[in-house]
């Protein structure tokens, strides 16, 4: 088996297409060709006159090359050896990406493990989320933010991460096995869609129970108690508290569970403050992106994602979140705020892509040296947000918005958040920040003609890109309290679907391998 690189593919390409392209790349004959699997897809939009796929691929030979090209020898990697630690039992708060992948590493090393979610199983979150995109109340327990799958499972359902962990591959092959589409396991931007990871953490849950884990929704987790290296975890369902007995506690909570942060910090968890992003969310047609990235070939492409970041002054302007073809959420976890998020569907059909435009908030801008501060500042410029809209969403077109003036009207860009008014977004932001971002929205148009369309609207306000606290952990992974581990997002470890699930593995294995025995 050897492996090759960035072999150029046809975009309207057939089996034998990559067939002969491998083929050609290797200078062979296609009788002595067996077989082959892609290990990454990429488009090359470098040259608009000539696009292409660019593609790495293992290849099966009849026998061994003997070619000029370039081709590496491929070894399949060894399954990654399990300890034991059946009697070990972990309770997990939070059954987000975070939470869901530690809870299934645990059980697989045969732990007993018991999940706690203070929101609802998927099939009935699915419900209370539509009735908030439609412009309902939000339901405090269960909402964009919480409930099972945690914040990514109503978003574009990315899979790129820009760590380098070997738990990587180990990550997107569950999601695979688990439902999601084969293409994740080698494209360059892999997605699945808020609609098919529904049924995945679906599936993921079944495999926690399948091997002895227990699942409990509308469990809200209000307190531990330690005696003689075991723990006693307390949570309240159906207004009755109850208890469950561990040697383990692992918080996976998302930074939006500002109500347990706090809790933790008077339980003496460590916190500091960490640096996040403020800003909006921005929409263009689709159409228009397409063409920027694509060109004349763009209606043969998928809808092109894009990532831009530049420098202004001492702050840092970027996209972040891009969702292809789909539309802006309501992303609030308390009544009284108002948040944004993006959310597409596997097809990535809409009308409209959208991506946050952020500028970077540093502790300096937080106001107090309380390691919680840049959370109360989240939430004040939520709360405020509401109060200014009268409870409605903000937008503006990105035209008045860089002239500083109000907007009275709209152009080709429709906004998809419902429950909007027209008006001016730069009112949601300190003043400094608003000219740092338009400032950044105007270079990145020098850069890639186009973003700055008149017509794009932005909607106010985004302020969850990012936890801005940091929960202590020692070289142990632990927290500075015994027995208690912080992970995901909500550790300010993660930024993402992936990171979360890898920084819940490998808490999990460090676990197993400090209390296990053993191995599978």
């Amino acid at each position: 088996m050897i492996k090759i690189c960035e072999v150029k593919v046809p975009l309207s390409f057939t089996e034998d297409d990559i067939k002969n392209a491998i083929c050609d790349y290797l200078s062979i004959k296609n009788d002595y060709f067996l077989s082959y699997s892609i290990l990454k897809k990429s488009i090359d939009a470098r040259r608009k006159n000539n696009i292409c796929y660019r593609c790495n691929f293992l290849v099966q030979l009849k026998g061994s090359y003997t070619g000029s090209a370039k081709v590496e020898e491929y070894l399949s990697p060894k399954p990654r050896e399990r300890k034991r630690a059946d009697n070990l039992r972990v309770v997990v708060v939070g059954s987000g990406p975070a939470g869901l992948f530690a809870a299934l590493e645990l059980a697989k090393s045969g732990a007993s493990v018991t999940v706690l979610e203070r929101g609802k199983a998927i099939e009935e979150r699915v419900k209370i989320a539509e009735r908030i995109l439609a412009g309902g109340p939000v339901d405090p327990s269960c909402n964009i933010q919480f409930g099972e799958g945690g914040a990514g499972t109503f978003s574009d359902g990315k899979l790129n991460t820009g760590i380098n962990n070997t738990l990587v591959s180990e990550v997107l092959n569950i999601f695979h096995e688990c439902g999601a589409n084969e293409d994740i396991l080698y494209d360059s931007h892999p997605h699945i869609g808020t609609d098919l990871l529904r049924q995945v953490v679906v599936n993921l849950r079944k495999k926690i129970i399948e091997l002895g884990g227990k699942v409990i929704f509308d469990a809200k987790f209000t307190d531990f108690a330690q005696k003689n290296a075991k723990m006693q975890i307390f949570y309240e369902k159906s207004g009755q508290n109850n208890i469950i007995n561990c040697d383990k506690l692992i918080l996976a909570v998302g930074y939006s569970a500002r109500d347990t942060h706090v809790a933790m910090q008077e339980k003496g968890l460590e916190y500091s403050q960490k640096a996040f992003s403020l800003g909006y969310r921005i929409e263009h047609l689709q159409s228009q992106l397409n063409a920027m990235a694509y060109g004349e070939v763009a209606s043969h492409l998928p809808p092109a994602p894009y990532k831009y970041f530049v420098h202004i002054g001492d702050r840092a302007v970027y996209t972040f979140c891009n969702c292809p073809g789909g539309v802006v959420v309501p992303a609030m976890s308390q009544p009284g705020e108002i948040v944004v998020n993006g959310m597409s569907y596997h097809a990535r059909d809409g009308v409209n892509g959208n991506s946050a435009i952020l500028v970077s908030v540093n502790p300096s801008d937080f106001g107090s040296s309380a390691p919680l501060a840049g959370m109360e500042l989240q939430k004040k410029l939520e709360q405020d947000a509401y109060k200014i809209g009268n409870g409605k969403f903000i937008v503006s077109r990105l035209n008045d918005f860089l002239q500083n003036k109000a907007t009275t009207r709209l152009g080709k860009v429709t906004p998809t958040i419902k429950n909007y008014v027209l008006g001016d977004v730069s009112k949601l932001l300190p003043g400094g920040l608003v000219e740092v971002l338009r400032k950044g929205i105007v270079e990145i148009d020098k850069k890639h003609p186009g973003f700055a369309d008149p017509d794009a609207v932005l909607t106010g306000i985004e302020t969850r890109s990012s936890a801005p606290f940091m929960a202590y952990r020692g070289e142990n992974l632990m927290t500075n309290i015994e027995n208690v581990y912080s992970v995901g997002e909500g550790a300010g470890r993660a930024g993402g679907i992936v990171s979360s699930a890898v920084d819940g593995m490998k808490i999990a294995i460090k676990i197993v391998e400090d209390e296990g025995h053993g191995s599978n």
